[in-house]
Parts: C-alpha cells; sequence; structure tokens
C-alpha cells in the first residue's frame, strides 16, 4: 500500500512541478481586463483586415474553424496575397493610414459573458480622401484563455454552442 501511495504523490508531484516547468507561449493580447484583451486583439483584427492581410485574420478565427478549413483559408490567404502584391505604394500608404485610425478606444464593444460583439468607427483614406466608415460587427468568443472570431459555422456550433441574443442577429443563416 505505501508504494501505490508513494507512486501516486511521485505522479502529482512530478506533473505539478511539469506543468510549471513548461514552457508557455506568449500571449500579447492577454494583458489587463477581458474587455480590454478584447479591444487589443480587435484593434489588431480590424487593422489586418485593412491591410489585407488575410493570414493575420485567419489566425484569430476559432482553432476549430482553423483546423476545420485550413485549406480553404490558406487558398485565401494565397490569393488574397498574390492580389496585394500587385498594389502601388499609394494604394499601400493609404491601406496603413486607414488601419492606423483604428483605435482601441474608439472600438464598440457588448460584452455578454465569454462572448462579444465589437464595430466601430474609423478614417478610410482612399484615392487622396479621407471618407468617415463604420467597422462591420464581428463576434468573438473567449475560449482557451483568449477571444476568437466566432463564424458560426457547423464545428464552431457545434463546439463553442450558440453566442447570446447580443450576437445571434449576425447569424448569417438568420
Amino acid at each position: 500500500m505505501r508504494i501505490v501511495v508513494a507512486i501516486v504523490l511521485g505522479v502529482l508531484l512530478g506533473g505539478g512541478v511539469g506543468y510549471l516547468l513548461a514552457p508557455r507561449a506568449p500571449n500579447p493580447w492577454r494583458r489587463g481586463s477581458l474587455e480590454q484583451q478584447l479591444r487589443a486583439k480587435a484593434t489588431d483584427y480590424y487593422r489586418a483586415s485593412r491591410q489585407l492581410d488575410q493570414l493575420k485574420m485567419e489566425q484569430m478565427y476559432t482553432p476549430v474553424r482553423q483546423l476545420e478549413e485550413a485549406d480553404k483559408l490558406k487558398e485565401q490567404a494565397a490569393k488574397t496575397a498574390k492580389m496585394e502584391s500587385h498594389a502601388t505604394a499609394s494604394d499601400r500608404h493609404e491601406q496603413e493610414e486607414s488601419a492606423l485610425s483604428i483605435k482601441p478606444e474608439k472600438l464598440e464593444v457588448l460584452l455578454d459573458g465569454s462572448w462579444a460583439v465589437t464595430a466601430g468607427k474609423y478614417t478610410l483614406y482612399a484615392f487622396g480622401k479621407q471618407i468617415p466608415s463604420r467597422l462591420d460587427p464581428a463576434v468573438w468568443v473567449y475560449s482557451e484563455g483568449q477571444w476568437w472570431i466566432y463564424s458560426f459555422t457547423d464545428a464552431e456550433r457545434l463546439h463553442y454552442g450558440n453566442p447570446p441574443d447580443i450576437a445571434m442577429r449576425y447569424d448569417p443563416d438568420k
């Protein structure tokens, strides 16, 4: 009996030490409150969308969607990168200016538990003009220690469930 207890204690102690010593990937959005984390990540997402950085945007999709649609997402990112490679310096400058006009404090955030919806205003720079514009609403789910874009795919619905009412109006199937 003592041997069994010693083995169990050794396993538990080893597991605890291993957990404490295990390397962890840094999460640049994991500072401050959940709302501050969401604002930081949503700002990065919206900026990437204005810079046509499809790959960066896709890395913010739920892990379930990234796994489920890996080939499709990779193809979309390649098409967008190819299209972006033909952009002029002026186009890139306007994209960058548009992206920089997106500020965390200017985002509209609705929170409901581990779900959120973001939107907001920014300035679109196009053809040498500044155009006040709106950011499309995005639905987010908090899982595995960070916020992810939720896209209402079947796989996401099975894994995360349906969001609360604040987000259901953005369900493309409704």
